[in-house]
């Protein structure tokens, strides 16, 4: 691979993260996730989860827009890219220890135990990008496209 048809697809790997974190920013905003909660759970328990809904929601936004900006200045970006390279690599190890450990572990209160079948896949399918996505910076490292 070239380092024109690395930064090529690198930066389209960029912006389709961006998308992806926009997305997500969006639906964590909407609290769809909540529909239907507020027959069972307390009140409080309610305004407590959209408070960090609405924290993940704003903290999704901001690495989106950081995306973003490292596709559309690509070349400004690479020193933040290797240095984002470590809690990539460190938020794949979360990712899959929330995925494989029974969730009624993690957080023990009756409310709570609903755990949606598929969300585990989920986290480790993000694992696996993440993974991915910081295997080729590895990768451009290596190379010294980066």
């Amino acid at each position: 691979m070239t380092s024109k048809q690395y930064t090529s697809f690198f930066r389209s790997i960029l912006l389709a993260s961006a998308v992806y974190m926009m997305f997500e920013s969006i639906y964590h905003f909407s609290g769809i996730r909540l529909s239907g909660t507020e027959k069972v759970w307390p009140e409080s328990a309610i305004i407590f989860i959209r408070l960090f809904m609405w924290l993940w929601a704003s903290a999704s936004f901001f690495l989106a827009l950081v995306l973003f900006f490292s596709y559309r200045y690509f070349e400004h970006a690479k020193p933040l890219l290797k240095l984002l390279l470590f809690p990539s690599f460190l938020h794949v190890g979360v990712l899959l220890w929330l995925s494989l450990t029974p969730y009624a572990s993690i957080l023990p209160l009756p409310n709570l135990y609903f755990w949606t079948p598929l969300y585990s896949w989920g986290l480790r399918g993000e694992a696996l990008a993440v993974l991915i996505g910081g295997s080729f910076i590895v990768y451009g490292m290596h190379k010294k496209y980066l």
